[in-house]
């Protein structure tokens, strides 16, 4: 079943689908379980199967077969042997902690087939399984979420081009480990708070890869794109590495691919603590995860509450720095602003009001 080679082994799917009659006639897939563990728990085995030929590789913006990936899996599971199944899981357990050494502790890969094993290992339509979700799919996302930025964004371009139906189970099967790991993991059972679940924290990264590529995959306002500058963001956090890389806006996307309200958890949501979360967000080192910073998978009331407490930190702020100007200057000034209304008439007195305070702000010297 494995192609031979003086080098690592690897699979393609003539391979594959050539040996699974003859392992069933056998009634045995024992050697068909074996190749499987050796590919799908090495690297490098796995970034050489199932690669396009050279002239499919310019029409497609990756070096991987999708297609023969996904008839391959079918076939794999159209067998019903557990042992298949458990052989999958267990590679994935095995190949994941090799690959977060290796991204952890290593300069990126310069290897062109480097993405081929993330884009062959969430083709797999059995991941959102008990059995992945439990150890095998966290582990494997840890080390996907340290892909650097011009990586993920390459990832990014991969998936963009992929159906609405596949992006969508990728996302369900991490809002279904993201929403297992709220019931059961130590959020669940102890007082940790969700931002150091580090399953949740994986998914959530991982999740907006797909965000994107959902987004990049719609359909875009050609206005707005003709107006920008270079296609570069103004919507998002410009500071975001993934953002500079794929140059794109978030708000001219007119329809993507998944809609935005598919990408909110729910449960997670609910085990949000805001106030908790704003501080990560404004941690000074940026080492502490905060899901402000991905707000596709926050809810609207998350979000509104977000941006309380940063209107309250600011006006604070404001405050402070006014008491400070007025000491400094020896004025007796009050740093709030006092509007005058009728009860009658509350909202027109207080847009007149404050337009006739922009007004004032906007005539007086500079000091």
């Amino acid at each position: 079943m494995l192609v031979p080679t003086q080098e690592a082994p690897f699979l393609t799917e003539k391979s594959v689908l050539k040996n699974l009659d003859s392992f069933a006639e056998e009634g045995s897939y024992k050697k068909l379980v074996h190749n499987i563990g050796i590919v799908f728990s090495s690297s490098e085995s796995l970034n050489k199967s199932f690669l396009l030929d050279s002239a499919s590789r310019q029409n497609s913006g990756t070096n991987v077969d999708i297609e023969a990936v996904r008839r391959m899996y079918a076939a794999l599971f159209k067998t019903g042997d557990s042992s298949v199944e458990n052989s999958l899981i267990n590679s994935l357990v095995a190949l994941s902690p090799t690959l977060e050494v290796e991204m952890r502790f290593k300069s990126p890969s310069n290897d062109p087939n480097f993405l081929n094993q993330f884009v062959i290992i969430m083709e797999n339509t059995m991941l959102q399984s008990p059995e992945y979700l439990d150890q095998a799919l966290p582990s494997f996302l840890k080390a996907m979420a340290l892909l650097s930025a011009k990586q993920q964004a390459n990832l990014v371009h991969i998936w963009s081009q992929f159906s609405s139906q596949e992006i969508r189970r990728m996302v369900e099967t991490l809002q279904q480990l993201v929403t297992y790991q709220v019931l059961t993991g130590p959020c669940a059972t102890s007082t940790a708070p969700v931002q150091e679940d580090d399953a949740i924290v994986a998914a959530t990264k991982v999740m907006k890869l797909l965000y994107y590529a959902s987004v990049m995959g719609g359909i875009f306002d050609q206005t707005c794109l003709s107006n920008s500058h270079d296609g570069a963001t103004g919507g998002d956090n410009e500071e975001d590495p993934l953002v500079k890389e794929l140059k794109i806006d978030v708000q001219d996307c007119r329809q993507p691919l998944v809609k935005y309200q598919e990408f909110v958890n729910d449960p997670l949501n609910d085990q949000i603590e805001v106030d908790r979360d704003y501080t990560y967000y404004k941690h000074e080192k940026g080492t502490k995860f905060s899901f402000l910073k991905y707000n596709f998978i926050l809810s609207t009331v998350t979000k509104s509450m977000g941006l309380f407490y940063d209107n309250r930190i600011r006006m604070y702020s404001e405050r402070r720095l006014t008491i400070l100007y007025s000491l400094v200057r020896g004025e007796q000034g009050t740093p709030y602003l006092k509007l005058k209304v009728r009860r009658d008439h509350l909202i027109e007195d207080a847009l007149v009001n404050v337009s006739t305070c922009i007004v004032f702000i906007q005539l007086s010297p500079q000091p």
